[in-house]
């Protein structure tokens, strides 16, 4: 089965994004996960990775401007880095995320955060009132 990728939330401020399949690679950029509306201004996008939660039979890893990030090994987990270790996964926050995995039936999900870079829709316009 080929890599599929489906973006599963997005909101202003956040990301869900799935991966599944069993040899390949799939990437995520920041403007594909824009909110309806929202923009961005792509060198100071901040994208963030703060949890992760894997089913991988054989190997994956996730990738930022071609470095490795996180590797994973066969097994499943969920990690919650903001939560439970206090930080977040943000080098080279304005990268794509690039998730390969080898072999296997592989599940993959990245919970993504938003944060410098994405310039939200102003939502009410606001008139001067006339007195």
């Amino acid at each position: 089965m080929p890599i599929s990728k489906f973006v599963i939330k997005n909101t202003p401020r956040q990301a869900v994004v799935a991966i599944h399949g069993n040899d390949g690679q799939a990437t995520i950029t920041p403007t594909e996960i824009c909110y309806a509306g929202q923009t961005i201004d792509a060198p100071n996008v901040n994208l963030a990775i703060t949890s992760l939660h894997y089913q991988v039979e054989r190997f994956a890893n996730i990738k930022r401007s071609s470095d490795t990030v996180i590797n994973l090994v066969a097994g499943y987990d969920t990690v919650r880095f903001s939560e439970d270790l206090g930080f977040t996964i943000g080098m080279t926050a304005n990268a794509n995320i690039t998730v390969n995995v080898g072999g296997g039936n592989n599940s993959i999900f990245l919970q993504l955060s938003k944060s410098d870079g994405y310039i939200e829709t102003n939502r009410q316009t606001l008139a001067p009132k006339n007195r």
